[in-house]
């Protein structure tokens, strides 16, 4: 009776383990990556990402040549705009410049055990036109 009881423990242990019951749900993955946008001059692009499984979360700006920085760096560089949310999945930039063409920006999430970064978007900022006075 012992041996029985032994043997159904062990296949309930066994089983239960590999259930999806047991599974990791809160696993660090990205779900949403942020896409390319195209503004003009003066207006605001905004950015999005997803993660499952994360506690922290930060967007890195990428120059033109591939050199990462902060959000507190790109406000230093760009004090005309205005970046919102850079610690949520929501990043929001204000006021864009024609000189903010070529930028990128990825989104870090992380947890105790991990930290996973999305593709890069990229900003595609053109001069804003302004009327002929002559015309």
């Amino acid at each position: 009776m012992k041996k029985l009881l032994s043997a159904i423990l062990i296949l309930v242990l066994v089983l239960s383990v590999g259930s999806p019951a047991f599974a990791d749900h809160d696993a660090l993955c990205i779900t949403k990556n942020p896409t390319d946008k195209l503004r003009t001059a003066g207006e605001t692009a905004i950015f999005s990402a997803g993660a499952s499984g994360y506690s922290a979360i930060s967007w890195v700006f990428v120059s033109p040549d591939g050199i990462p920085c902060s959000a507190q760096d790109f406000r230093y560089r760009f004090p005309y705009a205005s970046v919102d949310g850079e610690h949520t999945a929501t990043l929001m930039v204000k006021n864009l410049g024609a000189d903010m063409n070529g930028w990128g920006v990825f989104c870090s999430f992380s947890s105790n055990e991990a930290e996973v970064y999305t593709a890069v978007a990229h900003l595609n900022v053109h001069a804003a036109l302004t009327a002929d006075p002559f015309s």
